[in-house]
């Protein structure tokens, strides 16, 4: 099977290129580029996100990973506000997405109107800036700050997507008072924020059985049903696994919190395509001990709830 499509060039200019996709066999995917000098990158496969070099003209093919476990029954939806662990604040509007610049700016526009908002999310965001998609945008709690809005969901296909990468931290804390998180129940202090050496870790928590210190994600990238971190190369995130493995190895209890802030998933892996040394980190930190929470949230015009935790994808 062959697709022409429409691929993004890094530096943000749209070209023109044959890609031809060939699925063969079903669980594996090869991609042939023209011998154009750019770097192209395919938005979305039908197996997962690829990153290819042109001027090599190879072909490059790559597994398709599977879920561990068959998939899961569809989730329970939520039905009233108790649900809903971070709400949104009054005074959301809703838009459409036109552009991302300069990377934490998104230009949208509601009503009509173009409105300028304000994102955090440093990541890729990959397959989700399309154009015309909608977006969900809340106010800046600091009136005086420059752009008065927040970008926090994005929705495309009916999925829609958290893409505020604060949720994750504020989520962890608001289940953990909630008692909705069963790892964290039994430990009386939270702390955001906790130094650890030269950096930070985003918890820290107190309690009769000890510390136990969390670093929490947000996941936005989905491929064939399996919610994939990161989407794009994160040497912070690579920094952040060696620090929960080196304190594993002192027998502290460490974790790392994956937040999935959208709906259309069963089970969670590495994107070891995008970042392939983070892969390597993450099954490392595994077998060292630390805790992998990967939770299925509930995005809505409302606000965010925890559903689910989601079995880990089988390792490639």
């Amino acid at each position: 099977m062959a697709l022409a499509l429409m691929v993004k060039v890094a530096d943000g200019l749209i070209l023109e290129s044959l890609l031809e996709i060939l699925m063969s066999p079903p669980d594996s995917i090869k991609i042939s580029v023209d011998t154009r000098s750019e770097t192209l990158e395919t938005p979305r496969s039908n197996s997962f996100v690829l990153r290819v070099n042109s001027h090599e003209g190879k072909w490059l093919q790559a597994s398709r990973p599977t879920c561990l476990f068959p998939p899961l029954t569809p989730k329970q939806v939520l039905t009233n506000m108790t649900d809903i662990l971070l709400p949104f604040p009054d005074g959301c509007v809703t838009g459409r997405f036109i552009r991302r610049v300069k990377r934490f700016s998104v230009e949208t526009d509601v009503n009509g109107e173009s409105v300028w908002a304000h994102t955090n999310n440093s990541g890729s965001m990959l397959g989700l800036l399309r154009p015309g998609s909608g977006a969900f945008l809340s106010p800046a709690p600091n009136p005086k700050r420059k752009l008065k809005w927040t970008l926090e969901t994005l929705t495309l296909d009916d999925v829609t997507v958290g893409v505020n990468t604060l949720t994750p931290n504020r989520l962890l804390k608001a289940a953990h008072l909630a008692g909705a998180l069963p790892e964290t129940r039994g430990y009386t202090e939270f702390r955001a924020e906790a130094k650890i050496g030269d950096s930070r870790l985003d918890a820290r928590l107190e309690g009769p059985e000890g510390t136990l210190y969390v670093e929490a994600k947000n996941v936005t990238l989905v491929e064939d049903d399996i919610a994939i971190f990161p989407d794009a190369v994160t040497t912070r995130g690579q920094k952040h696994l060696r620090e929960l493995i080196e304190l594993a190895g002192q027998g502290i209890r460490v974790a790392s919190f994956y937040l999935i802030q959208r709906d259309d998933c069963s089970c969670f892996g590495m994107a070891d395509m995008v970042d392939p040394e983070f892969a390597r980190l993450f099954w490392e930190a595994k077998e060292a001990g630390v805790e992998i929470w990967p939770y299925l949230a509930e995005v809505t015009e409302q606000g965010i709830g925890l559903v689910r935790k989601l079995p880990l994808a089988e390792r490639r």
